[in-house]
């Protein structure tokens, strides 16, 4: 269109490009990639390519297709792929745990010089946690490949989560004032009220802990990206709210998840 420095049609112009211009969706079709390492054996769909560059390009984005499209080998490969561009050094996949062995088959078909270190529930019992987590940290794996149970069992250090309640206790005050000022039913407060006590209690427990507790928690491990497999199972996070009915506690998996991507 015109450039003209004519004040209309500037104003012409800045009105075109509010309408039209003033979100445009990322879209990496047609993007060329280069995988050294992949296995000759595994051939790529088109339609896998600029998934793949989203993982590379976009580390928070989601991989949303029907089964059977191909997101395992998607995650493989653009996590691999992250790694050889040193955006991340060790991964780790948390799956289903009846898909652990599927995973790891996947991925050496993928990469078969891959070194792995996989772990279900029973590799996480007893003594077996700190030598796992001592592998992690000392170890140079491929990757790391854990079933849901397996990574909620690692825990965080009790400097992280005192340190998370804090913030928690913080928000529960303000949502108290809120509710106080807006009008809000004397069941709502107490309920906040109730629950910034819990809070306060949770943090003074693990207050306590810091310096007696040593063992070796998810911050050793060294892992730096994370590739959740159904990530729906973790939609259910906390919420605090001085709106009635709003407040949700949310899952102990979703606030596992919660805690340690806040390390990252």
């Amino acid at each position: 269109f015109c450039l003209s420095r004519g004040l209309g049609d500037v104003y012409k112009r800045q009105v075109y490009n509010d309408r039209h211009h003033a979100v445009v969706p990322v879209s990496f079709d047609g993007v060329r990639l280069f995988t050294p390492g992949l296995s000759p054996a595994l051939t790529l769909r088109a339609h896998q390519f600029p998934a793949i560059a989203r993982v590379i390009y976009q580390g928070s984005a989601g991989l949303v297709h029907d089964t059977g499209a191909g997101k395992t080998y998607e995650a493989i490969v653009g996590v691999r792929e992250r790694q050889r561009l040193r955006l991340s050094h060790k991964p780790c996949f948390v799956v289903q745990k009846n898909k652990v062995e599927d995973f790891r088959k996947a991925f050496l078909r993928a990469y078969p010089d891959a070194r792995l270190l996989v772990a279900d529930t029973k590799n996480l019992t007893g003594s077996k946690r700190r030598e796992f987590i001592a592998r992690c940290a000392t170890g140079n794996p491929t990757a790391i490949i854990m079933s849901r149970e397996a990574f909620k069992s690692i825990p965080v250090s009790a400097e992280r989560l005192t340190a998370y309640l804090k913030e928690e206790e913080i928000s529960l005050e303000i949502a108290i004032e809120d509710a106080k000022k807006s009008g809000e039913d004397d069941r709502t407060v107490k309920q906040i009220e109730a629950e910034l006590e819990n809070t306060r209690e949770r943090r003074k427990e693990q207050a306590a802990k810091i310096g007696q507790d040593r063992g070796l928690t998810y911050e050793d491990t060294g892992i730096d990206y994370l590739v959740l497999d159904e990530a729906r199972a973790y939609r259910k996070g906390p919420v605090i709210s001085s709106l009635p009915g709003m407040a949700d506690a949310g899952s102990a998996r979703a606030l596992d998840l919660l805690l340690k991507l806040g390390y990252h």
